[in-house]
């Protein structure tokens, strides 16, 4: 496919959300969702499935095309709350603007039409889904309609709920279960789990470092291990008086999160690297678990981890980036293609450098590259700017002011024709075009260089953001 038609198949995809009736004057129209029946909603959850079909999508032409994990895509994955699908796909949107060539998501909405089922969610439930789905697609609608995230669909009956029921070789079931060891102990030392009672029976908060979650998250504990803490008397007296219980080793075991947490990962995992095989891009993770995973079944990832890395710490690196909408940066990016590609370069070169002698690139490590680095080479290309910007206007006005109070004068004493060359002539300035024009030269040959430095497009997204 194109890139004018995969820029069609994002218009085309809005287009049937407005037509439907579920977008209004570009916002999502609740009320039309709340009263839409349920085989409509399912039509146009295929209907979506057929414009964003993975067999129209363009493969990858560079390691700057990528494809998102579920969570980064705004897929209700670990988490279903609006705010914070939202919220991923906004950050995604900002990385695909600074740094990627194309970025590929799961749709979402394509997903319902194989998997609802009214014996388990209601018409009500499906309806509050399809809601926020759409919301989530308009939070990134820019960058859907240009062609920057593609929205794709698996063939029908493929998606990440169902993947794990294909069969696999030998070799991959094994790396597969050394994978799913790995992250079980994993999550299993890192996570930790609170127990209580709450308004609808037991129920659990488990938490970790911020790699790895997000935020906080809570469950329902199952019957069979509340049995369990019914036969830990003094344990669940504390529980039933109100209190928060931190789980022991040996309560985590017997919960079995740390399993089942294992066995979302590798599931996800699974799904997302076949999606990326099919489309032929980089992986795009945020989470070391899903690194875990990725490097556990396929060996160590040197690009994948890499974008990871950038991902996690690209407003530290860019921390003005915040307050430039991506759809503002990508027309900078056409606008400055060529400093576009060598700020990317350098950047990642940056990173590369400090992998390898670290092993890492953290945090600190982003902080420091941008408060070494990139911040004092921006400084001095604003001086660079601010200088020859500053000469060329004391020249320019000099010079006018002199010319331009000279001509005045012959002109209104009679003696000048109105001739421009003879009154330069006349007063003895011909030499000032001359001048003038090698000061526009000197000026445009400091201005060449500027946009030549490896961080020109940085310090133009930095004055975009002013």
């Amino acid at each position: 496919m194109t890139d004018d038609l995969v820029y069609t198949s994002g218009m085309v995809l809005f287009e049937l959300l407005e037509n439907s009736g579920l977008l209004k004057k570009g916002a999502v129209n609740s009320s039309h969702i709340a009263t839409s029946s349920v085989d409509d909603l399912l039509e146009l959850s295929k209907q979506s499935a057929q414009i964003t079909s993975v067999t129209n999508a363009p493969s990858a032409t560079t390691t700057f095309t990528h494809s998102a994990t579920l969570p980064l895509s705004g897929w209700p994955t670990p988490c279903v709350s609006v705010k914070c699908r939202v919220n991923n796909v906004r950050n995604l949107g900002q990385f695909a603007a600074l740094y990627s060539d194309r970025v590929y998501v799961p749709n979402f909405l394509a997903s319902h039409a194989d998997h609802w089922d009214p014996n388990e969610q209601g018409s009500a439930e499906l309806r509050e889904n399809i809601k926020n789905d759409v919301e989530v697609l308009v939070a990134v609608r820019p960058l859907i309609e240009n062609g920057h995230i593609i929205p794709v669909s698996p063939q029908s009956g493929v998606c990440a709920r169902c993947f794990n029921a294909y069969e696999s070789s030998r070799p991959e079931v094994e790396k597969s279960d050394r994978a799913r060891r790995e992250l079980e102990k994993a999550f299993f030392e890192s996570t930790t789990i609170e127990v209580f009672r709450g308004r609808d029976g037991y129920e659990l908060k488990y938490s970790g470092p911020e790699e790895i979650f997000e935020h906080d998250f809570y469950g329902d504990l199952s019957k069979e291990i509340v049995e369990q803490l019914k036969r830990m008397p003094r344990l669940h007296r504390r529980i039933l008086e109100g209190k928060r219980i931190v789980a022991s080793k040996t309560l985590r075991n017997q919960i079995g999160l740390h399993k089942q947490l294992a066995f979302n990962v590798l599931r996800d995992a699974r799904f997302e690297l076949a999606m990326s095989k099919v489309l032929g891009t980089s992986y795009l993770a945020d989470n070391v678990m899903q690194m875990r995973a990725i490097n556990a079944m396929l060996g160590s990832q040197a690009v994948e981890e890499r974008n990871t890395m950038m991902y996690n710490h690209l407003t530290t690196m860019v921390p003005f980036l915040i307050d430039i909408q991506p759809e503002d940066l990508l027309k900078m990016r056409r606008r400055e293609e060529e400093a576009f590609i060598l700020f990317r370069q350098a950047l990642t070169q940056a990173i590369e450098e400090v992998r390898q002698q670290q092993g890492v690139f953290t945090e600190q490590h982003a902080k420091a590259l941008y408060s070494d680095v990139l911040e004092p080479k921006l400084a001095v290309l604003e001086r660079q700017m601010k200088k020859g910007t500053r000469d060329l206007r004391r020249f320019t006005i000099g010079f006018t002011g002199s010319w331009a109070a000279a001509i005045s004068f012959g002109m209104l004493s009679g003696l000048l024709p109105f001739n421009l060359a003879s009154i330069a002539a006349a007063f003895g300035i011909a030499t000032v075009q001359k001048t003038t024009e090698t000061a526009l030269m000197r000026a445009g040959q400091d201005e060449t260089m500027i946009q030549e430095d490896d961080m020109y497009f940085l310090w133009k997204v930095r004055r975009l953001a002013q």
